[in-house]
């Protein structure tokens, strides 16, 4: 609201740090977007062989979760998402509570929950997954700035963002807490997993507006920013023309392809939600927006006990976020590289 010409991460990263920054932020936004529509894509198969009881190879549902979400991104601005967002909203929190009550209702058989798991049934390097796992739920915040700037009153942003924040985090601590003391230590990724044969399939099905539209929305923002980046001091953004309208569909594609490419690499959902969450969702949910609010203030960082307050909080978050960017990236490599017989790359087989 402050810096009306900052529509990205990558912008924040010229406005404060230079040109360098901006390429290096463009890259890794993308980067990480593409990643998180490849999970888009891997949960819709699950979904598909929890449906259809493995009904065709998972590939064929890989391809299918692509088409779809291609088509639904041909829309070049954000009004047809978000009301597609209204949808998915409803959907996710019907099938969450639907797997909720299943799960409480009848657990998985032999569940044990812990309020300290033993030390001798997990490892450091698991728990450092875990939190990098975690970290995913809150990296929305790179879509924030293509929000912004679409609405007619930017103004507001905060008042949905501070709706938004407490709704989603007591959402997430009421559904882990309550799945979690049901399902135990063995609780399936994606949760929805631990629930009973019928009860998967019927939150899996009310899941399906938010298994795709999520994607939709996350494969918006970075077909966006590299179609800003292309035509940016060019008035081919406002036309109808081939090179604009072709432009948007060739980029669409190419990212969702990527994607496809990555979630039938990375076929196991909670090893690629660990990879994404160390290697970006530390950058983008901690260090950067940290280190931009000490950039913003650094003339008046102990100006007061408020401020100094505010500057130890932000030091500290990037600080732990740096922490958990190495020791995460680790914890998965290690990760994928030891569970790489459980499912093999490009397989048909049954991923739910």
């Amino acid at each position: 609201i402050a810096f009306p010409g900052i529509h990205n991460f990558a912008d924040a990263g010229l406005f404060f740090f230079g040109r360098w920054a901006k390429e290096v932020s463009e890259a890794a936004q993308i980067i990480l977007l593409v990643f998180i529509m490849s999970a888009h894509i891997l949960t819709f198969s699950i979904m598909m062989n929890v449906l259809t009881n493995h009904g065709t190879c998972t590939i064929v549902f890989t391809v299918v979760g692509m088409v779809v979400s291609m088509i639904l991104c041909i829309p070049r601005t954000m009004k047809n998402v978000a009301l597609m967002s209204i949808a998915s909203c409803l959907s996710i929190a019907t099938a969450i509570f639907i797997a909720m009550i299943g799960i409480g209702v009848d657990p998985p058989a032999g569940a044990h929950a812990y309020a300290v798991t033993p030390s001798s049934q997990t490892s450091f390097r698991t728990g450092v997954v875990a939190v990098a796992n975690i970290l995913v739920s809150f990296c929305s915040n790179i879509a924030y700035f293509g929000f912004i700037s679409e609405m007619r009153q930017p103004r507001d942003f905060p008042k949905a963002l501070a709706m938004l924040q407490t709704c989603t985090c007591s959402l997430y601590i009421v559904v882990a807490v309550v799945i979690y003391r049901f399902a135990g230590t063995d609780v399936k990724s994606p949760a929805i997993g631990s629930a009973s044969p019928i009860i998967r399939k019927v939150a899996y099905g009310i899941a399906i507006p938010t298994i795709v539209v999520a994607g939709v929305i996350y494969a918006h923002v970075a077909t966006k920013n590299v179609y800003v980046r292309i035509w940016r001091k060019t008035n081919v953004m406002n036309e109808k023309s081939f090179r604009s309208l072709g432009s948007w569909y060739g980029l669409t594609i190419l990212l969702w392809v990527v994607a496809w490419v990555i979630a039938n690499a990375i076929p196991v959902f909670s090893q690629l939600l660990g990879l994404l969450g160390s290697l970006f969702c530390t950058w983008f949910s901690m260090i950067l927006p940290a280190a931009w609010w000490i950039m913003m203030n650094k003339k008046q960082l102990t100006m007061n006990w408020k401020k100094t307050a505010l500057t130890i909080v932000n030091v500290t978050i990037a600080l732990i976020g740096l922490v958990l960017c190495g020791l995460g990236v680790w914890g998965s490599a290690v990760d994928i590289s030891q569970n790489s017989g459980s499912a093999s790359a490009f397989s048909c087989g049954d991923n739910s």
